[in-house]
């Protein structure tokens, strides 16, 4: 499920029109439609709003936001998935070094 297809399931269990939710998020009705049909990625700040209003729990709403931004780029990368792997790997290697820098910075300060 896309994150836009899931942002109009979410409003459509709760029973509202697209004109509803506009005016709860302060954007226009056309705005909304695009988000909801995926031609346009809604702002970090909408993630959260969406979030709220919906009751739940804003952090898995960014993570179906940043899989959609991944996929997105992915698909339109024209690029095998298997450079996925490098980059979950860049992933561990990154925060493998952020932790022994802080570390490092914390054994530096007693």
């Amino acid at each position: 499920m896309t994150l836009a297809e899931f942002l109009k399931e979410k409003r459509q269990q709760k029973g509202w029109g697209l004109r509803v939710v506009a005016s709860i998020l302060e954007i226009d009705q056309s705005t909304l439609s695009k988000y909801e049909n995926g031609h346009r990625l809604p702002t970090n700040e909408h993630i959260s709003r969406f979030a709220k209003i919906y009751e739940m729990d804003e952090k898995e709403l960014k993570k179906l936001y940043l899989i959609e931004q991944i996929s997105t780029m992915v698909l339109n990368s024209g690029l095998e998935n298997d450079f996925l792997k490098v980059a979950e790997e860049q992933v561990e290697y990154r925060r493998t070094k952020q932790e022994e820098i802080k570390k490092s910075t914390k054994s530096k300060t007693k």
